[in-house]
């Protein structure tokens, strides 16, 4: 049960309380739900014609947060992009017009295999599982740092670069790095175009 002033998703609530799943179930319905516009997004990517690092980037760290249960996020996110999954209350003019039925133009089977295919041609369905090529202490010396959110934030773009260059070597990665570091791209995000 939640502590006195904390709330929980209606999805959270139904999986914990309704139907007496673990909280691990229930928090695992949260995380999708968070996920969710991102595959969205990288969705309306893929009908664009785009097949780039950022959407490969976009796919990977959706599957890193989603784990295993990564093609039940992707499901999800194909029925949430549903009318009848409109939240209530919300007008059909709102701004997100990309879920709630309008802007795929494709059904749930079409996005989900849509999808799909992206996470597999891309290589990431298993990303979550993949072995660091520098851990947090190489990069702190590598970058003359100290943990916290620079850390985190070199951290992430050793993940990014590694979803897309797969076959890189850790020499690679650092080499990268500290360049990018240097440039102080790594702390705006812009060493994703170059990937």
């Amino acid at each position: 049960p939640l502590g006195k002033n904390k709330t929980q998703s209606m999805a959270s609530h139904v999986v914990r309380d309704s139907l007496k799943w673990k909280s691990k179930d229930a928090d695992t319905i949260d995380l999708m739900h968070e996920v969710a516009p991102e595959l969205v997004d990288a969705h309306v990517g893929l009908g664009e014609g785009r097949d780039d690092a950022r959407l490969r980037i976009k796919l990977g760290r959706c599957v890193k947060r989603l784990r295993h249960t990564w093609p039940s996020g992707v499901i999800l996110s194909c029925l949430l992009c549903r009318e009848e999954a409109r939240p209530i209350g919300v007008e059909e003019a709102v701004e997100e017009e990309i879920f709630w039925g309008g802007g795929l133009g494709s059904g749930d089977r079409e996005m989900c295999e849509s999808l799909a295919s992206a996470v597999r041609r891309f290589g990431v369905q298993d990303c979550w599982q993949w072995k660091p090529l520098l851990n947090g202490k190489e990069v702190m010396v590598a970058l003359d740092i100290k943990g916290g959110p620079g850390l985190g934030a070199a951290m992430d773009a050793c993940f990014d670069y590694q979803l897309v260059n797969p076959s890189a070597a850790r020499d690679d990665v650092l080499e990268w790095l500290k360049a990018k570091f240097e440039a102080g791209a790594i702390q705006d995000g812009s060493y994703a175009n170059e990937l």
